[in-house]
This record gives C-alpha cells, sequence and structure tokens, in this order.
C-alpha cells in the first residue's frame, strides 16, 4: 500500500516518501477528505441541492405506489355492477403521473443550479412545477379524507376501504415531500437574496470611511 502512495508522488518525491512510509496514507487521505469537501462547498452549498434531490426521488417511488392504487381503483369501480368512477381518484392518477414525469426533470434543474442564480429561469421553472403539483395533491388528499373520515361517506370494512385508506395516506405523504421541497426551496432563495452579516473588519471600515 505504501508503495501506492509513493509512486502517486504524494510526498513529491518518492525516495523521500519511502523514508516516511507511515505517514503516506495518512496524508493521502487527508488530501482527498480536503478535495471532497471544497467539490460539496463548490456545487452544494447553500442549495440544499442533495435534500431535494432525495426528496424528488422519494417522491417519485410515491407517485409510482400512487399511480398502481389508483389505477386499481378505477378500474374496480369501472368493472362493477354500477359501472362508475370517482373523479377524485381520476385526479390522484393524473397527478401522480405529473410527478413521475416531474421528478427527474426538476433533480435535473437542482442539479444545474449551483452553477445559476435564485433568480435564473431555472429555479423559476421548479418553483412553478412543484407549486402546480402542491395545489393538485393538496385537492386530492382533502376531498379523499372526506370520502374515508367518519360520516355519510364513510366507508365501510373490507378489502376496497383498505384500498382507498392506503391511497388517502400516499396523496399526504405526497404532497409532505412536495412541502418540504419548497420549504428547502424558499430557504435557499432566502439565503441567496439575504445580505452578509456584518463582521467587525467591515464595522472598523465603515467607521474609518465615516472619520475621513
Amino acid at each position: 500500500m505504501t508503495h501506492v502512495f509513493c509512486l502517486l508522488h504524494v510526498y513529491g518525491d518518492e525516495k523521500d516518501c519511502y523514508k516516511r512510509p507511515s505517514k503516506a496514507p495518512s496524508l493521502a487521505l487527508s488530501i482527498l477528505l480536503t478535495h471532497s469537501r471544497l467539490l460539496y462547498d463548490a456545487v452544494m452549498s447553500n442549495t440544499y441541492a442533495i435534500h431535494r434531490v432525495l426528496a424528488y426521488a422519494w417522491l417519485w417511488a410515491v407517485a409510482v405506489v400512487l399511480l398502481g392504487l389508483t389505477g386499481y381503483r378505477i378500474h374496480v369501480t369501472e368493472d362493477s355492477f354500477n359501472n362508475f368512477y370517482e373523479p377524485i381518484i381520476v385526479e390522484l392518477l393524473v397527478s401522480a403521473c405529473l410527478a413521475i414525469i416531474w421528478a427527474p426533470i426538476a433533480g435535473i434543474l437542482v442539479l444545474g443550479e449551483h452553477s445559476a442564480s435564485h433568480k435564473s429561469s431555472r429555479f423559476r421553472s421548479e418553483m412553478l412545477g412543484n407549486f402546480i403539483l402542491w395545489v393538485m395533491w393538496l385537492v386530492g388528499a382533502v376531498d379523499t379524507t372526506n370520502r374515508i373520515l367518519p360520516g355519510k361517506n364513510y366507508c365501510r370494512p373490507g378489502k376496497q376501504c383498505r384500498i382507498l385508506t392506503t391511497i388517502l395516506a400516499f396523496s399526504w405523504i405526497g404532497w409532505s415531500f412536495l412541502t418540504i421541497i419548497g420549504t428547502m426551496g424558499l430557504m435557499y432563495y432566502a439565503y441567496s437574496s439575504g445580505q452578509p452579516a456584518p463582521t467587525r473588519d467591515h464595522e472598523k471600515a465603515a467607521e474609518a470611511t465615516g472619520n475621513s
């Protein structure tokens, strides 16, 4: 292992490296960690990019599950004796389809924001798309909640009631992820728009300018 680090010229002088073999791995690890940290700060600092991309990945997974559940529910109701369908379930199905399409696109926009400001078209497009999906998922979750909560439309025990309850749960989970993503986007916007906090050097410079 030491021979490998010496061949990489970690110390700059291969002979000097062999004289101090115990320090070669630790120095190489320190250099690697330093460069990794610099890369992270350059790309992801204060944009919450990693967190937003992960949230989009979870949103995509939730949307896939919701698509399957709503599709099954529509199939059951249309094949039933009454041959009907529930408009709000169709709305949730459309919301899930849009989220499946939008999540990868938004993830690409987020990863490209490190080279753009919060005023760029990428950031505005991401926030606009999230807001539209946020409203659609909220409408679907609220209406489905009204159908399942105790009352006139309370679903009876059985498989279809469990399906509706699962649809309700995943609709609120997806809406929660959209809320979290939007909150992190607003935090990034607030950080980028804010002024740096005053420091002692800035205060001294201001006093010197005022006295002169």
